[in-house]
C-alpha cells in the first residue's frame, strides 16, 4: 500500500467534479468527523475525502506506487494539494518529492 494525505483548502466544486469523472463515488456519509465525507474509487485505488466548511482532508491510497503515482498526477492542481500533500505509507513521498522537483524544473 501507498499512501498520501492532505489537510487543504475547502473542496471546490471543480475538484469534485473531476474526481466524479476519473473515479466511481461511492457512498456518501454526512456528520462526524465533517460536514460531508466523500469516498471514490477506481481499480487500484481509493480516495477518502473529510470535507468541512473550514478545511478538507484527502487520504490518497493505492495498491502500488504506479497507481498512486498516476492519481498524484491527475490531482496534483486540485485544491492546493500540489504543496499540502505529505506522504503516509509506502512510496508516498519519494513520489511526492518527484512531482515537487518536475514542477520546478
Amino acid at each position: 500500500m501507498a499512501a498520501v494525505a492532505a489537510q487543504d483548502i475547502p473542496l471546490s466544486p471543480n475538484s469534485l467534479d473531476a474526481l466524479s469523472q476519473r473515479c466511481a463515488a461511492r457512498p456518501r456519509t454526512y456528520g462526524w468527523p465533517t460536514p460531508t465525507t466523500y469516498r471514490f474509487e477506481r481499480p487500484g485505488c481509493k480516495i477518502l475525502i473529510w470535507a468541512g466548511d473550514q478545511q478538507t482532508d484527502w487520504w490518497l491510497l493505492a495498491d502500488t506506487p504506479a497507481h498512486l503515482n498516476d492519481l498524484i498526477t491527475e490531482l496534483w492542481e486540485a485544491g492546493d494539494l500540489a504543496t499540502t500533500l505529505y506522504g503516509i505509507a509506502g512510496e508516498g513521498e519519494a513520489l511526492l518529492q518527484s512531482h515537487r522537483n518536475n514542477t520546478r524544473a
